[in-house]
């Protein structure tokens, strides 16, 4: 089904997008006070790093705050000082929600074009878990919107520049770890390696692990060039130990809770995906028929964001935000190809 030509250009404009997230979640973000505890404890945590005058390690009732990096801090105190309260104050989480909504359309524009990317936008915006968190001052879309941002210019670059570094990517992967660790490197870097895994053929003819080691390096250096100016500027040695350590290997191990069997995702993922997730089986079956490459590489992207965050014993629904834009291009997928399809038996019924 192809839109009018006007309505598209539109409709795939960075403006048309900040319209649409201000629809959708403009009342959460200006009208709704702080919740208990995570937003109310950044607001504290970013207002007492301007109060100290302290930009690079964070402080909570003056003890250094080692349970998050300091972007997210950074941005609550840019948002508090050009926009009006409480909005400003979750300027991330919009800022995370615009990136993660125009990479996924980008994604899906790359793949199968602006009809698919903008009702691929629709559906993720109306999923449970990912409307919710983006009306919330929680660091989790920024995440996910620096990941999708990262995966977006990897796969862009493999289409259109082959033979090209994809740095900016890796910039964004570094800016990603800086707001929740390494996750922010784990998963855009996996989940685009496993796309190209199922299918080899899209990017370049030679082997990418030059250009990759680039893009690692450019992620890794950003928050080392933060923990060695901590450092110099003399911030205790057990906030770097639990900022390095603890927060990371002790987490996943469950040791600070969050404790979760292996299959907690078996039931969390459908219900943070609702209520597509009625219809994943029906647009998993008429893509298996109509676009199996695009199926490989959507299971592909979902599959590994859930293997690799079911490992750990600390798990929250949370956690699996990265895979919902893939099944939401999958129902996008799904309704596209069916709606062809009646169009097509209507046009047959129609010739009879």
């Amino acid at each position: 089904m192809r839109l009018p030509s006007a309505y598209a250009r539109f409709a795939g404009h960075p403006l048309a997008l900040v319209f649409w997230i201000l629809a959708i979640w403009g009342g959460m973000l200006a009208l709704r006070g702080y919740w208990e505890p995570d937003e109310a404890r950044f607001v504290y945590v970013a207002r007492e790093m301007a109060a100290t005058g302290d930009w690079l390690v964070p402080h909570r009732h003056g003890i250094p705050y080692a349970h998050k990096p300091p972007l997210m801090f950074w941005l609550i105190n840019l948002g508090e000082a050009a926009l009006p309260l409480p909005f400003g104050s979750r300027l991330p989480s919009s800022l995370g929600v615009f990136l993660a909504l125009a990479s996924v359309y980008g994604i899906a524009k790359l793949w199968g074009g602006k009809s698919l990317a903008l009702r691929t936008v629709a559906v993720l915006s109306s999923s449970l878990l990912f409307w919710q968190t983006g009306g919330m001052g929680q660091i989790d879309a920024l995440l996910l919107g620096l990941e999708s941002a990262a995966l977006f210019l990897l796969l862009r670059n493999d289409r259109l520049h082959p033979t090209r570094v994809p740095w900016e990517a890796g910039l964004l992967m570094g800016l990603a770890i800086l707001a929740k660790g390494p996750v922010g490197l784990i998963i855009p870097l996996g989940t685009y390696l496993s796309i190209r895994a199922v299918a080899p053929g899209e990017g370049a003819p030679r082997t990418r692990f030059i250009p990759l080691l680039v893009v690692f390096l450019l992620a890794v250096i950003i928050p080392v060039i933060w923990i060695v100016a901590c450092w110099r500027a003399g911030a205790p040695e057990t906030y770097l130990r639990e900022l390095l350590f603890t927060q990371n290997v002790s987490r996943a191990a469950g040791e600070l809770g969050h404790r979760q069997p292996f299959y907690y995702y078996l039931l969390h993922l459908p219900v943070g995906f609702l209520p597509w997730t009625f219809f994943l089986p029906a647009a998993i079956a008429r893509l298996r028929k109509t676009d199996p490459a695009l199926l490989r590489k959507l299971i592909a992207w979902a599959g590994f964001v859930v293997l690799f965050f079911s490992i750990p014993s600390s798990k929250r629904n949370l956690y699996v935000l990265p895979a919902m834009p893939a099944l939401a291009m999958m129902i996008a997928a799904g309704w596209e190809a069916l709606a062809a399809s009646t169009a097509n038996r209507k046009g047959a019924v129609a010739l009879v």
